[in-house]
């Protein structure tokens, strides 16, 4: 229903919090909303309608594993979205994830809860500190490849139906 509505309004582009290719992960997430369609056809319906996706993915909770790093690189890589923004999982103070972490006495003190993509472990993770970091710098490093990031555009331009220069 929105979605020749957002064409004629003249959309570009559409950040979708896609999280996780992962469906135990959304539910681990309570993520509900994001279980409801296929993130893959969301995508391409998307992309159909002239609009480029921005993907944004969480890495780090309790259900990720190093494979899950892959799974990501692939969705991004597989989907045609140049821009993928990931970041490992944060828990923000006063949130539920931040009281169930304190509750469990998970949370690692002295750091600042508000980046999510430096070094820095705010939380011990369930996969392990080497893996977390080993799989959150392979997304970084693949997706940020000039080689991929152009084969990407690439797709980008083959599969969004472009008409904001177009028409009226």
């Amino acid at each position: 229903y929105l979605l020749p509505l957002m064409r004629q309004a003249g959309f570009a582009s559409v950040f979708l919090g896609i999280e996780s290719p992962d469906p135990a992960a959304l539910k681990a997430m309570n993520k509900v909303q994001n279980i409801k369609t296929l993130p893959h056809q969301t995508v391409a319906k998307l992309q159909r309608n002239g609009m480029e996706v921005f993907g944004g993915f969480i890495y780090g909770i309790d259900t990720d594993t190093r494979q899950t790093a892959d799974l990501i690189v692939d969705f991004v890589r597989d989907n045609g979205i140049l821009t993928a923004m990931t970041g490992k999982l944060t828990p923000m103070p006063h949130t539920p994830l931040y009281m169930e972490l304190k509750e469990q006495g998970r949370l690692l003190g002295g750091v600042d809860a508000r980046n999510n993509i430096d070094e820095t472990d705010q939380f011990q993770s369930m996969m392990g500190a080497e893996q977390l970091h080993e799989g959150f710098n392979h997304i970084l490093s693949t997706l940020f490849d000039p080689k991929a990031l152009y084969g990407r555009a690439r797709d980008v331009l083959d599969r969004v139906d472009l008409h904001i220069f177009r028409g009226r």
